[in-house]
């Protein structure tokens, strides 16, 4: 009985392990498409997708770095112009601000229902489970007219500390 339970387990650990290296593979193999199809001329870019580059166009990079921009009107302020390397900062403290607000409080909810006792333990616990399972498909449509109402919309911390959601709140 016991060398079945340890086969079907070593079995299920190669089916696991053999479907997660497809996955990463298909990840890498799109990430260095994404890679090729940046040292492509427009040309090539537009006219042929699928094609790998004839001449590999580094300068694309350098491009980015000078030419890129946007301006941003600001009220009471003007207008305001952002280049690629505050845009990929801006970018980068967003994706970890909001990784972070996501996940600590989560944490800190998870510690106290594993070392302390109280009161409405249970509830609160089931309550969490039910939250964070529960889908929260559209929240980004109702949150933008909340975020415009009390004027934080413009506001990165702000996104941020929303991102936390109700699951460790």
């Amino acid at each position: 009985m016991r060398k079945k339970q340890k086969a079907s387990e070593a079995a299920f650990k190669v089916i696991i392990f053999t479907v997660l290296a497809v996955f990463s593979i298909l990840f890498i193999i799109m990430l260095a498409w994404t890679v090729l199809n940046s040292l492509k001329t427009k040309e090539e870019f537009n006219f042929y997708p699928m094609a790998l580059p004839k001449q590999l166009k580094f300068e694309n990079y350098s491009k980015v770095f000078s030419v890129l921009y946007i301006d941003v009107l600001k009220v009471g302020v003007g207008m305001i112009r952002y280049d690629f390397l505050s845009m990929f900062i801006n970018s980068l403290i967003y994706a970890v601000g909001c990784t972070f607000f996501s996940i600590f409080p989560k944490a800190v909810c998870g510690y106290v229902f594993a070392h302390y006792n109280f009161k409405m333990k249970k509830f609160l616990f089931n309550l969490a489970m039910v939250v964070m399972i529960l889908p929260v498909i559209g929240a980004l449509a109702s949150e933008l007219p909340i975020m415009k109402f009390l004027n934080i919309y413009d506001n990165a911390f702000a996104l941020m500390v929303m991102k936390a959601g109700f699951g460790g709140m």
